[in-house]
């Protein structure tokens, strides 16, 4: 990553990143599992576009490869000259 992404990713989550999961006291079951581990998975794919400045790829996604090592799109509100 680049010093000022890494920076800024660093003073929002922490070194190392530090989240709170929070487990259902339950397991669901059938549909309700399906339709949560969609939103899920949308939910990161859309915190990963955010990061990178474009769609991440399937490897990505899966963990395959490392997004600290990943290519990042500049601003999208720079326009090329």
């Amino acid at each position: 990553m680049g010093e000022r992404i890494k920076k800024n990713f660093e003073k929002r989550f922490g070194n190392p990143p530090r989240f709170n999961v929070i487990y259902p006291s339950k397991p669901l079951e059938g549909a309700e599992r399906v339709y949560r581990n969609k939103k899920i998975v949308n939910a990161v794919e859309q915190i990963l576009t955010g990061i990178l400045g474009r769609k991440p790829t399937k490897d990505e996604l899966i963990g395959r490869k490392r997004i600290d090592e990943a290519e990042f799109v500049a601003n999208k509100s720079v326009k090329p000259e």
